[in-house]
């Protein structure tokens, strides 16, 4: 019977030092959640989420890369195209120059 008795004072006292413990536990719960809370209006936290903001913006440009790799690439061939029409069109107009001051100035004379 005594036994009986002091297995369930052995029981209350553990159950108080459980529900002590869980105490303090939610009391330093509570306590690191009010200064994450107050953390976050700190300036780095700031520059933390404007960071991130510009790495997603980074990586949304990387993903348009290749995209804009090929228009780049269509736009030097077209260049080279319209480079070598104009190279044409100059020695054209430069040949038509020459044949011109040779009609105005005439046969050489000796």
């Amino acid at each position: 019977m005594i036994s009986l008795i002091v297995l369930g004072v052995a029981v209350l006292a553990g159950l108080g030092f459980i529900v002590a413990g869980a105490y303090r536990l939610v009391v330093a719960f509570l306590a690191f959640e009010k200064h994450t809370h107050f953390m976050e209006e700190r300036a780095i936290y700031a520059q933390v989420s404007a960071t991130g903001a510009r790495i997603s913006e980074v990586t949304q440009e990387i993903e348009n890369l290749p995209e804009l790799w090929a228009r780049a690439r269509v736009a030097f061939f077209e260049i080279q195209r319209h480079r070598t029409r104009l190279q044409s069109a100059a020695r054209g107009v430069s040949f038509a120059a020459r044949m011109a001051r040779a009609v105005w100035d005439g046969p050489k004379k000796p």
